[in-house]
């Protein structure tokens, strides 16, 4: 495939199950889009390889390695 797109719907206090994706057949980042009420671009670029931790907080999310 060219393109995996995952969508989750995330209400305040949820915690999601940890999920592995399968390793892509080429080298690949990820992106993580969030819809916050605030202006700004809520993005970021997850970089391949490795287990990360997003934390979706009331106005921002924070990327950190696990």
């Amino acid at each position: 495939r060219d393109l995996d797109v995952r969508s989750w719907e995330v209400v305040p206090g949820q915690v999601l199950p940890e999920e592995r994706l399968p390793a892509p057949r080429v080298s690949s980042d990820a992106f993580v889009f969030a819809l916050y009420r605030r202006p700004g671009a809520h993005r970021t670029r997850l970089a391949s390889g490795g287990r990360l931790l997003v934390r979706l907080g009331a106005e921002e999310m924070q990327v950190e390695e696990a």
